[in-house]
């Protein structure tokens, strides 16, 4: 079994995984081909809580609650991707 977090590529503002599961304290990492917005619903479920996504890695973010969530992808244009972490399940 792997180590480290599970790597989340966005590309044009689209996950190359729509959804994920990791372990209660498991990890994930966006890399990002530009800047765009990060919503989350619900919010502060992952720590820490990011707002953008830059680009390049972005900072490692630890699931220290079982609960799954949804984050959508924003740029200049409107929404362009959505993805959901289950964690825990």
């Amino acid at each position: 079994m792997g180590s480290g977090p599970i790597r989340i590529n966005i590309s044009n503002g689209l996950p190359d995984l729509d959804t994920v599961s990791i372990p209660v304290g498991g990890q994930i990492q966006f890399n990002s081909d530009t800047t765009y917005g990060l919503t989350w619903v619900p919010e502060n479920v992952l720590s820490p809580v990011l707002t953008s996504l830059q680009p390049g890695l972005n900072p490692v973010q630890t699931s220290p609650f079982g609960q799954p969530v949804s984050y959508t992808i924003t740029s200049k244009t409107g929404t362009r991707g959505k993805g959901t972490v289950k964690i825990g399940t």
